[in-house]
């Protein structure tokens, strides 16, 4: 498992998964850990999970407004099935983003 911080500006940062959980099968469904929003730097309750499947999961900071992240946006469209682009504003993701993945 591959934690991955994508913070606007910066170069993406490996993370530590102690604490960190991959979705579960049959649903996939995220586990929102205090792990998760401490990397984030926020508290738990402002996580949100972006996207989620099999072998990948996506956090960043609920409603957050602020500078454009083309790296995460870039990312999380390789191992998504949905469609994330940055050439639309509305899909382009914000702030910090957490993107753990199975390798």
């Amino acid at each position: 498992m591959i934690a991955t911080l994508y913070i606007p500006h910066k170069l993406p940062q490996i993370v530590p998964t102690e604490g960190l959980w991959l979705p579960a099968p049959p649903k996939h469904y995220a586990q929102v850990s205090h792990e998760v929003a401490t990397l984030l730097g926020c508290t738990q309750g402002l996580v949100d999970v972006l996207d989620c499947g099999p072998g990948y999961a996506a956090y960043c900071i609920f409603d957050f407004e602020g500078d454009n992240n083309q790296l995460a946006t870039d990312a999380l469209t390789a191992v998504s099935t949905h469609h994330y682009s940055t050439d639309d504003e509305e899909s382009m993701l914000q702030g910090p983003v957490l993107l753990i993945t199975a390798s």
